[in-house]
């Protein structure tokens, strides 16, 4: 699991994961393996309601340079 509520990593940092995971439970998805594309994706969300929660501008657009 990543720390997301870990002050020194960049919120732009934690969000490349947040793409990963969600990448991978398509693929898992699309090849039959759902249970587990369920849970990279749920993985995913959490991550996004993290850094939604601790950095609202970044996710209305008005984010600058983080």
């Amino acid at each position: 699991m990543i720390n997301v509520e870990d002050p020194p990593t960049p919120p732009a940092n934690v969000a490349v994961p947040a793409m990963s995971l969600n990448n991978l439970a398509l693929w898992l998805g699309e090849v039959g393996r759902r249970e587990e594309g369920l849970a990279a994706i749920q993985e995913a969300v959490r991550i996004r309601r993290t850094l939604a929660e601790t950095n609202p501008e970044c996710f209305r657009g008005t984010c600058e340079g983080r």
